[in-house]
Parts: structure tokens; C-alpha cells; sequence
């Protein structure tokens, strides 16, 4: 029994030195420079849409405008080892690709 709290003693006495050994590293002077967030990033920039008009400009809403097309929906892929392989006339509005 005296052996076992002996152990339990010697035990937390290591975890306590090593616990504060820890505490005393520093980090590398990189990780806290924030300026290396911008490392291989481009600035900062403002999104631009020109509309027809002023007036759908005040309206700022991009889908009121002939200019502007969505790509959102549903798209279909058919992947091929090369480009050889690929469907011919795939592009064309009355392909049929139901079977993608």
C-alpha cells in the first residue's frame, strides 16, 4: 500500500514537471504573424455586375438583368478515358443523355 501512493506521488510529480516543460515552448514567430494569412492569396476585392440601366443598378438585383445567367440547376457528366472517347455532338440541345 505504501508503495502504491509512493508510486501515485512519483507519478504526479513527472506529470507536473512535464506539464509545465510544455507550457514554456513558444510558438514559431510565423504561425503568430497574422500577415502570413495572406501568403499566396490574392487582395481583397469588390464583386462587379453591369446592368442595362441605372435604375436596375438601384435595384441591385442581378437576376432582373438580360446580363445575367445562373448556372444553378442540374448538370449531367459523362466522364471518358480520353477525349477521343467523348459523345459527339454532345453540345446540342436534342442529345439524348439519359443515359449518364
Amino acid at each position: 500500500m505504501k508503495q502504491l501512493l509512493l508510486d501515485k506521488k512519483a507519478l504526479f510529480f513527472l506529470l507536473l514537471v512535464a506539464g509545465s516543460f510544455l507550457q514554456g515552448q513558444t510558438l514559431d514567430p510565423v504561425i503568430e504573424n497574422p500577415d502570413v494569412i495572406g501568403i499566396n492569396k490574392l487582395p481583397a476585392r469588390a464583386t462587379f455586375f453591369a446592368y442595362e440601366s441605372v435604375d436596375l443598378a438601384h435595384e441591385n438585383d442581378m437576376l432582373k438583368s438580360k446580363r445575367f445567367l445562373s448556372l444553378n440547376g442540374t448538370w449531367k457528366f459523362n466522364w471518358v478515358k480520353s477525349p477521343e472517347l467523348r459523345p459527339k455532338d454532345f453540345y446540342k440541345d436534342d442529345y439524348f443523355t439519359d443515359k449518364w
